[in-house]
């Protein structure tokens, strides 16, 4: 019996298409997923699920591909989510 995983709301499922759309381009520009999953330090088979839109990445994983690659990321405000935050005193 298979068991009932956490259901992804709306907007991660929107970004999780987003992902795929953007990492599939970047498969067919790089040629293979080892290339493309190798420049961003990633596992190839975690590139995969990406690309097909079967899993979401970690935010270090979406701050790394707007770093490299320049990719925007709709439903994400990096400028404010990727700040270095100084410690309180």
């Amino acid at each position: 019996m298979k068991r009932a995983g956490p259901k992804h709301t709306y907007a991660e499922k929107q970004l999780m298409k987003q992902v795929g759309d953007e990492f599939t381009k970047k498969w067919q520009e790089f040629g293979t997923v080892a290339k493309a999953a190798k420049a961003l330090g990633i596992n190839p088979k975690s590139f995969y699920k990406y690309a097909h839109g079967t899993d979401l990445p970690r935010v270090e994983v979406l701050l790394a591909a707007h770093q490299k690659w320049g990719i925007e990321w709709d439903l994400m405000d990096t400028s404010v989510l990727f700040r270095r935050l100084k410690p309180s005193t």
